[in-house]
């Protein structure tokens, strides 16, 4: 509110920020309470804006911690599961992999070579790879259901169903040369 005259202060003081409105006299009563309302509640808006900025810097900063940790673990769960299948690719007894698609999805190199009708190559239909002895048994590791197949040549087979929280994922094939082991 003021009495003066003088443009180039009242400019000056608009332009530097520091004035909300600027009402000359004489004023209008009315006009002046709708104004400190108005400044009042643009007030709690500002302050309302402050709060809910520092809320969503603090979330960032959890979030960005989160976001690391979960890296970490990633890069953790790689690494172990890189020497998993380093561990499977030379273990010495034969291991195929079936997704319940029937799709092979996991041979390693002792497979290979088992049989002249055996070359379980990755991404093949298992009924194009595998006998037809097995077939069933695998249908019924994906029920959840662990047997034993005998095949020619006196290879055995255990059919090992693969699950999470009962959830099927497939089944995983160990070959065996004697009965028993």
């Amino acid at each position: 509110l003021s009495g003066y005259a003088d443009a180039e202060a009242i400019v000056s003081a608009i332009n530097q920020g520091e004035v909300y409105r600027f009402m000359p006299k004489p004023w209008n009563p009315e006009e002046l309470k709708a104004t400190v309302r108005q400044c009042f509640e643009r007030y709690a808006l500002y302050r309302e804006n402050k709060k809910l900025l520092d809320k969503v810097r603090c979330q960032n900063q959890e979030l960005l911690h989160l976001n690391q940790k979960l890296e970490s673990s990633l890069s953790m769960s790689m690494r172990s599961l890189d020497i998993v299948q380093k561990i499977l690719a030379v273990l010495p007894v034969p291991v195929v992999g079936v997704s319940t698609e029937g799709t092979i999805v996991l041979a390693n190199q002792a497979s290979f070579g088992l049989s002249r009708w055996l070359q379980p190559e990755i991404g093949l239909d298992m009924e194009e790879v595998l006998p037809e002895e097995l077939v069933k048994p695998i249908a019924g590791a994906f029920q959840g259901r662990d047997s034993k197949v005998g095949l020619a040549n006196g290879i055995y087979v255990r059919v090992v169903p693969i699950q999470i929280d009962s959830k099927s994922l497939g089944a995983l094939l160990v070959f065996e040369t004697k009965q028993g082991r």
